[in-house]
């Protein structure tokens, strides 16, 4: 499944959550941990010469010590941790690394030590661009939630997969079943009927009925695959605003995970991250894995 996993670190409370999946992950399928911590240039032209090189170093010190801490954590888990500290843009490095590494999967937190100065979302900066513009799988882990690597450190023990039979939600389907395999886990296949999209509004029950049948057409395969894993499989469709559909759905059954596609079949004017992605991210107090 993963032969290499990038854990991104700060040294934030957010980062050492998303370590403890990255280790449970690494330790059921074999992976390498590639902890990387980035520090940005510091701009300190108005302070003397002499003065500045002090400062870099301590920035650069910082970023060390988050790398350290985090990787000797993974080593003492019996894990194989590489450490990687960098100078640059958090998501450019990030994103460099991916390739440097072949990186199989990131997990990192949805918010690290710049959140102070984000806007007020649960999705970082560095988080959210990564996600934008990388390939690679994200698990995007949030601080203070529900965090199934504490509980079982085999995998997820529920994974809610919302799906609208994009193939983007088809690979995020595969992969969040494998994870679901470990822990013989149970597993929700979701497909949500939209209640924004104008062209249901009023709509008689007939059309609402076709868009239920096209909703169980997307699950149907999803589902065949986890019962053929032997996992326990709940279909159902849904009408309501996507993300509060998909995020009061996990919230209902005390899911672990969330599995979705980070851009789905209705994304045609929508940046390269879907709005309901993010939106799901922006609300989730649980991991949330996206694949592109």
């Amino acid at each position: 499944m993963d032969d290499s996993i990038l854990l991104p670190v700060d040294g934030s409370a957010s980062s050492v959550a998303a370590a403890e999946h990255a280790i449970a992950i690494a330790r059921v399928t074999g992976a390498t941990v590639h902890v990387l911590a980035v520090h940005e240039p510091t701009d300190f032209e108005y302070l003397p010469a002499d003065e500045r090189e002090p400062l870099r170093q301590a920035t650069e010190a910082h970023s060390r010590e988050a790398a350290n801490s985090v990787a000797d954590r993974v080593d003492n888990a019996g894990v194989t941790a590489v450490r990687t500290v960098r100078e640059g843009v958090p998501y450019r490095v990030i994103v460099d690394v991916v390739a440097e590494a072949d990186t199989d999967l990131i997990v990192m937190g949805t918010r690290g030590l710049t959140a102070a100065r984000e806007t007020v979302t649960r999705v970082g900066v560095t988080t959210g661009r990564v996600l934008t513009l990388t390939d690679v799988p994200v698990l995007a882990v949030p601080l203070g939630g529900r965090q199934w690597a504490d509980t079982d450190p085999t995998g997820p023990n529920r994974v809610v997969i919302p799906t609208d039979g994009s193939d983007a939600a088809e690979r995020a389907a595969e992969y969040a079943l494998e994870l679901a395999t470990y822990s013989r886990g149970a597993v929700d296949v979701i497909s949500i009927i939209d209640e924004t999209n104008p062209a249901l509004k009023n709509a008689p029950a007939a059309i609402i009925e076709l868009c239920r049948e096209g909703g169980h057409d997307a699950i149907e395969p999803i589902a065949i695959a986890a019962r053929n894993r032997d996992l326990s499989v709940t279909a159902d469709v849904v009408r309501g605003v996507p993300h509060d559909a998909i995020v009061s759905y996990a919230a209902a059954v005390d899911a672990d995970l969330i599995a979705m596609g980070s851009r789905g079949l209705a994304t045609v004017d929508e940046p390269l991250l879907g709005s309901t992605t993010v939106r799901v991210l922006e609300r989730s107090d649980r991991p949330v894995l996206a694949v592109r």
